[in-house]
């Protein structure tokens, strides 16, 4: 009789866990939720930061300006990025930038190249001479591989 009534005590303690165990059921259920909200949140609205080799990325200030940055944080390419494609530890695109202290307000593209190994950077180019200076690296020039910063 004894050891009955101990198998049913111990049965619905199996079957209603301590409060512990419910606050941590809790507890990582409110996690699971938040992770999942927080990439949704990264996946549905536009990202700011889009990662490149060797530390560099171009950093969304608005739709109009994005700027590309080294990894301690220093502007590298002047104007914004309006296109960029990479190919190993090179990183090539195209420019916008407007000279707006003169009177010469019109928008202005040029080309860069950019070896994130080494750091050097080529920029206001024309297309040939991109076409060319690419060419130098081993890396052909393919429209279709340049990413629109949106």
């Amino acid at each position: 009789m004894v050891q009955s009534v101990l198998r049913l005590q111990w049965f619905k303690a199996l079957k209603r866990p301590p409060k512990l165990i419910l606050m941590i059921r809790k507890t990582s259920l409110l996690v699971f939720a938040s992770l999942i909200l927080a990439y949704l949140s990264f996946a549905f609205f536009n990202y700011r930061e889009r990662w490149l080799p060797n530390g560099y990325y171009i950093h969304k200030f608005d739709p109009e300006h994005k700027a590309l940055f080294d990894s301690r944080n220093w502007g590298v390419v002047p104007g914004s990025i309006a296109e960029y494609a990479i190919q190993g530890d090179i990183v090539y695109g195209r420019t916008e930038y407007s000279y707006q202290y003169t009177s010469d307000s019109d928008t202005k593209v040029g080309w860069f190249i950019l070896d994130t190994n080494s750091g050097r950077l080529e920029h206001g180019l024309g297309m040939q001479e991109l076409v060319g200076e690419l060419r130098k690296r081993g890396v052909d020039f393919d429209h279709e591989k340049l990413n629109a910063i949106k």
